[in-house]
């Protein structure tokens, strides 16, 4: 029979780490920032988002970030701020409402117009360094 500690740790040996990629394998990330306005006022609350176009090391990676009230934003990849890794990515947009009961998430406001990864906001490209979106304006 194992003693309480012994049991502790062979049970936290057999615990899983975590669903992201393993540190080592984690691509460089840069910082990217930019604004997004609807019109001429910040989309604060809207939800950017990086889909990588054609490669295959950014498969499974999409940077992201939520506009603040001034409408700027920074990606987040692996951890908050962090940024995206080198690559060509479709940049869509979603902005939820305030969720209705027993839903995460409410619905997004612009009803998918702009989530659309084959018709995206934009196309961008991040490279190394700091990297600016500039001001997107949504309609």
């Amino acid at each position: 029979m194992l003693s309480g500690c012994c049991a502790a740790a062979v049970v936290l040996s057999l615990m899983p780490t975590g669903c992201s990629r393993p540190r080592s394998d984690r691509l460089e990330t840069y910082p990217a920032s930019g604004f997004l306005l609807l019109g001429d006022k910040p989309a604060a609350g809207a939800q950017v988002q990086l889909n990588p176009v054609d490669d295959a090391k950014l498969v499974g990676l999409y940077p992201h970030a939520i506009v603040q009230r001034d409408g700027s934003f920074q990606l987040t990849t692996y951890k908050t701020h962090d940024g995206a890794p080198a690559g060509t990515y479709a940049l869509t947009v979603t902005w939820p409402l305030p969720p209705r009961p027993a839903r995460e998430v409410g619905p997004d406001r612009f009803q998918g117009r702009y989530a659309d990864r084959s018709r995206p906001v934009s196309q961008v490209r991040i490279g190394a360094g700091e990297n600016s979106l500039g001001t997107i304006r949504l309609e």
